[in-house]
């Protein structure tokens, strides 16, 4: 489950590096996998 806190960061992260995941995982403060990010940016 996603927090709405980890799903701004993950939005504001993914607007910083132009939707680069690899960057965007490296810099997310929990331990999610690529996929998991790009499957909640796109849902």
């Amino acid at each position: 489950d996603w927090t709405k806190e980890e799903t701004d960061q993950l939005f504001d992260l993914c607007e910083q590096f132009d939707l680069r995941f690899i960057v965007v995982a490296d810099r997310f403060p929990t331990s999610r996998s690529v996929e998991e990010l790009k499957s909640r940016y796109y849902a």
